[in-house]
């Protein structure tokens, strides 16, 4: 998101995190434990890891970010090499767990490896694309200690969210876990992507009002131009369109990624976050692909500290790297994108981010 790192006010800190404390007062050693880990003893600090349990998909997303890095000859994670990486995300002061994929709920041991997650310890959580989640299907995630869930929802229309996730009734499948979620007492985020179609037909408008009717929280994203919208830059909005979604962003209950974050407002990727894919690659985040090492040859805490170290990943970044970071997406992208792809091998690029300069990233 286009905004310049500042100083988190205190205000929207209490309201981002706030509620989310109140209602989970368990978390309470832990947040505090992680701001003494940043403010005493001045140790890089993980907020939270986007951990994608499975690339598999009852959908065909014309935006998949996962396309490019599925391979059949690779084994998923296990729940006890699940629970052995989160064990060590808690070490460098892990707060949240998001359950992510793919569609993670299509994992048959999916209540295993919450229960690897510590959900009695950490905030625990599950992004969907809402297929077959009814009102039994919550009540088991709520007993398991999934404490929320995230829907992806690009349009209030339809038949341009069915269209655009390539799966006919998904949106109906949201709305059914949406209310369900709602009726069991489970808080609901949903993710939507902003695009050139929904800003200028007002879609986004529409679709922000329909999440405040479910007193939701929107997650606006901007284009990533990985996986299937690899080099795809006529998808980057325009200064008018950046424009719009900076007036929606904010309304009080839309948010960006980098709103959450710790002390300052910026792109959290690398720094508070981290992304895992399912045979267990640690990267800065699920649109920067490219591995600082895998869970399953070395401790987690190893890899994070290692990422820390490369100059970008020093402390938070102003705007989102690869959705509103014009030097980024056109000039580090396209390189970490072509090494990943073309090799299989997503190790060389950080090659490419090690050379970054983070004062030319830093405020673009």
């Amino acid at each position: 998101m286009p905004m310049r790192k500042r100083l988190r006010n205190p205000l929207k800190l209490a309201r981002a995190h706030g509620k989310v404390i109140l209602r989970n007062a368990y978390l309470l050693p832990v947040v505090a434990r992680s701001y003494f880990r940043l403010l005493v003893l001045r140790k890089p600090t993980l907020r939270g890891v986007e951990f994608a349990i499975t690339y598999r998909c009852q959908c065909r997303c014309s935006h998949c970010l996962k396309d490019t890095l599925i391979d059949a000859g690779r084994a998923e994670l296990n729940p006890a090499e699940i629970g052995r990486a989160v064990r060590g995300m808690a070490n460098v002061g892990l707060l949240f767990c998001n359950l992510t994929g793919g569609e993670a709920l299509l994992r048959q041991d999916f209540y295993e490896i919450v229960g690897a997650c510590r959900p009695r310890k950490l905030f625990v959580t599950l992004a969907s694309n809402g297929k077959d989640v009814d009102r039994a299907k919550v009540r088991r995630l709520k007993a398991a200690g999934i404490r929320m869930v995230t829907f992806s929802l690009d349009s209030a229309e339809a038949t341009a969210h069915d269209k655009g996730r390539g799966c006919d009734g998904v949106f109906a499948d949201v709305v059914t876990g949406v209310e369900a979620c709602r009726a069991e007492g489970i808080p609901v985020f949903i993710n939507a992507i902003a695009t050139h179609e929904n800003v200028s037909s007002g879609d986004l408008n529409a679709l922000t009002r329909l999440v405040a009717g479910w007193d939701a929280l929107l997650t606006i994203n901007l284009p990533y131009l990985v996986g299937s919208w690899h080099g795809r830059t006529d998808l980057l909005l325009d200064e008018d369109e950046m424009a719009r979604v900076r007036e929606i962003m904010e309304l009080p209950h839309v948010r960006w990624e980098g709103s959450s974050n710790y002390l300052t407002e910026g792109c959290p990727a690398g720094t508070e976050k981290v992304y895992v894919t399912p045979y267990g690659d640690v990267m800065p985040c699920a649109a920067i692909h490219a591995s600082y090492g895998n869970v399953r040859e070395e401790p987690f805490e190893t890899i994070y500290l290692r990422m820390r170290r490369t100059p970008i990943f020093c402390g938070a970044n102003g705007p989102c790297l690869t959705g509103g970071n014009r030097r980024f997406q056109c000039e580090a992208l396209p390189e970490i994108n072509r090494l990943a792809y073309e090799g299989k091998d997503p190790r060389k690029g950080v090659e490419v981010l090690e050379r970054l300069r983070r004062e030319d990233y830093e405020k673009r």
